[in-house]
């Protein structure tokens, strides 16, 4: 019995493990892309580099990493208002200020 529990206890500690270690690699992995990206934006930005000039290896990361970053502020205005909504009390349910914002 005591040998079970400890085999179990072992196998949930190695996937708990390997989870994180996989967490672990997945930022790595973003934060190392997002310095890629950063270095190409400087380039274009400060006209170092023109588009012509990019390979289309680089140009396609660089508009997949856009549409990733577009893909991640969407997600975050919908979270932002599914909260706003919830504290609001409802649907139909604005403040005074909003009111003459929208309108």
């Amino acid at each position: 019995m005591d040998r079970e529990r400890k085999k179990h206890d072992h196998a949930t500690y190695s996937a708990s493990r390997v989870f994180k270690i996989r967490d672990q690699i997945a930022k790595k992995k973003r934060e190392s892309q997002e310095l890629e990206m950063s270095i190409y934006l400087h380039d274009i930005y400060w006209f170092l580099k023109g588009y012509n000039q990019f390979s289309p290896t680089e140009l396609s990361s660089l508009c997949q990493y856009l549409q990733d970053a577009w893909s991640e502020c969407v997600r975050r205005i919908q979270y932002i208002d599914q909260v706003n909504h919830a504290t609001r009390g409802g649907e139909g349910h604005l403040l005074p200020q909003e009111e003459v914002v929208m309108q």
